[in-house]
């Protein structure tokens, strides 16, 4: 009786592991061998155009000065996407996320007096305390390189 057990257990141990069985056609999880790209840093002006500068008319003559700008100026930082760039041996895996920054400018009025007055309207950062005004505009989701694990049986990649 403990032989034909033995046997019949074998024999559902032998099924499951050929070729077909159930337990054989599980997907393997396999390396993708790609890489992340890089994305450089991205620059983009916003909001309306500010014109700072003013003039002075004396006699019919005009003088004037001035400058335009953006009001905001949007900073999306250097970061990597996943494009399915072949690398053998490497996957490309989510990193985290990364801020992009709204820097807000204004025309503000500058006076100085070196032996002569002076005075200038130019385009600068806003400040709210003291401190440049700067907003969250988002974020971006970045990505890395990793190396696959090795296959323990095979030594090849697997995922």
């Amino acid at each position: 009786m403990n032989r034909t057990i033995v046997v019949l257990v074998l024999s559902v141990v032998a099924s499951l592991l050929l070729p077909g069985s159930a337990l054989s056609q599980t997907p393997a999880l396999k390396c993708p061998n790609t890489q992340a790209s890089d994305i450089p840093l991205d620059v983009e002006l916003g909001g309306v155009t500010l014109r700072c500068g003013g003039s002075i008319i004396i006699d019919g003559l005009t003088i004037s000065s001035g400058s335009n700008c953006a009001q905001l100026i949007v900073v999306t930082p250097a970061h990597q996407i996943c494009q399915g760039v072949p690398l053998p041996g490497s996957k490309c895996v989510p990193q985290g996320d990364m801020k992009i920054l709204v820097h807000h400018y204004e025309c503000r009025a500058e006076y100085w007096l070196l032996g002569v007055f002076g005075a200038s309207i130019r385009c600068t950062p806003a400040l709210v305390n003291g401190y440049p005004y700067v907003t969250d505009g988002g974020v971006v989701e970045d990505f890395q390189t990793k190396v696959c694990n090795p296959d323990p049986v095979s030594g090849g990649s697997s995922g």
